[in-house]
């Protein structure tokens, strides 16, 4: 199964997932490390300061029901070895280095007032480096994954290539610069999941009912990429292949929301930018 089109913002994984109670067949995988309140909320804060998570009011509360889900992650390692295939003569920065990291899988199934906004799933990671809690910053941010939007269960294995099937996105706090991805490649390949999916469903009176699940577990991938500076002109950036094992959660959201008609294409916009949706 390839991903079709991408999206960038995986890093939104469920305040709904907050207030659910674990068991011990369903806690976060003990790889890794665990994510602490003040990390997370960090982590939000830097993200939506550089754009990873769209700082729109209209969007905040969507984005809040897949905020909270993650629970570790651990490190992953960008070789310092320069892509291989890099066109001749056009000038590339190389990343490299160590960088924390953690994986997401979604499936949705959301309509509006009856109408579908978002089927499918949507599955990647995002990775950071040099988290500032207190300062609520980060030295940038990679975040990689795609989307299927005729997707109806989890597969175990996906791939697809930049940037066709894959979004891929990078942003360095140093000069302020989000680059996108123009080649490369991803792939998802091996996920493990245990325990029964556990309920976290919410009723959201006059609007309705969401119905959610989750599990934790782990992510095996790798990607490949090079990317483009969008809002300035600059030298390329490129990652080499890099593979990863990480700890993961995986969400299912479905149900038709009932929106006064004035603010169904509002609720259908958050919706779509809140799964990067092309």
């Amino acid at each position: 199964m390839n991903l079709r089109r991408g999206i960038t913002g995986l890093f939104m994984a469920g305040a709904l997932l907050a207030g659910c109670d674990d068991d011990d067949n369903n806690g976060p995988s003990q790889t890794g490390t665990e994510l602490t309140t003040e990390e997370k909320a960090a982590l939000t804060t830097a993200f939506t300061n550089t754009g990873l998570i769209p700082d729109d009011p209209a969007l905040a509360p969507l984005y809040g029901l897949l905020l909270g889900g993650i629970q570790r992650y651990d490190v992953i390692t960008v070789p310092a070895s320069l892509r291989a295939g890099a066109t001749s003569g056009v000038r590339m920065a190389k990343v490299s280095g160590e960088y924390d990291a953690t994986a997401v899988q979604y499936l949705f199934d959301i309509s509006v007032n009856g109408e579908p906004v978002f089927q499918g799933l949507s599955a990647g990671i995002v990775a950071w480096s040099g988290l500032d809690v207190a300062a609520e910053t980060v030295d940038d941010w990679i975040s990689i994954g795609g989307a299927d939007d005729t997707a109806t269960e989890f597969p175990e294995t996906i791939s697809g290539t930049v940037p066709e099937e894959v979004n891929a996105a990078y942003y360095l706090a140093a000069t302020e610069t989000l680059y996108e991805g123009i080649s490369g490649s991803a792939s998802i390949t091996a996920s493990s999941f245990s325990g029964s999916p556990v309920d976290c469903t919410v009723s959201i009176p006059t609007v309705g009912t969401l119905e959610c699940s989750y599990q934790y577990g782990s992510q095996e991938g790798d990607f490949d990429f090079v990317a483009a500076p969008v809002f300035t002109e600059g030298e390329n950036v490129t990652f080499a292949s890099t593979s990863y094992d990480l700890p993961a959660v995986r969400v299912s959201l479905s149900g038709n929301l009932t929106v006064p008609v004035n603010q169904v294409a509002s609720v259908k916009r958050a919706i779509r930018a809140m799964v990067r949706m092309k």
